[in-house]
């Protein structure tokens, strides 16, 4: 086997490859980045820098990315892998743009800003379902290829 062919980054064919690529980005990403937030729970104030943030949120992007190099001939279809990637990454691009526009209009307006982040945040965590769906697709595919379409065996 070439090893051209196995670590091509061809996202036509391998679409989870998108993964690998923001998580790249966000982790360049947060080498230059020196925001911070203050969260403020029970008169405890919690500053997080948004420099973790990124790295958080670049691995986890990479551990997604890992799950599907390990799966990939499992999988249902490339339309869900398409979905799934796109699911994931643009809440996330969204929560990243709306955290750097504009610091004081953020600061004025906390109430929107928690709907918005846990709106954001639980559409990026329930299209994991659909990672949950492909794999769960795929794996009952295959056993119906090699039974012969039939699931569940009637005759005595």
């Amino acid at each position: 086997m070439k090893a051209s062919k196995y670590y091509s980054f061809n996202l036509k064919k391998r679409p989870f490859q998108t993964f690998a690529l923001a998580s790249i980005v966000l982790l360049v990403f947060s080498f230059f980045s020196n925001k911070s937030t203050g969260i403020n729970i029970n008169n405890t104030s919690v500053v997080i820098w948004s420099n973790v943030i990124y790295r958080v949120l670049s691995g986890f992007l990479l551990l997604i990315w890992l799950i599907y190099l390990f799966i990939k001939k499992r999988l249902l279809s490339k339309k869900l892998i398409w979905a799934h990637a796109f699911a994931t990454i643009l809440p996330i691009l969204a929560a990243i743009i709306y955290f750097n526009i504009n610091q004081q209009y953020r600061l004025q307006s906390s109430k929107t800003n928690y709907w918005l982040y846990s709106l954001l945040l639980f559409f990026a965590v329930s299209a994991q379902f659909v990672l949950i769906l492909n794999i769960a697709g795929g794996i009952v595919r295959r056993l119906t290829k090699k039974r012969g379409r039939i699931l569940i065996n009637d005759a005595p």
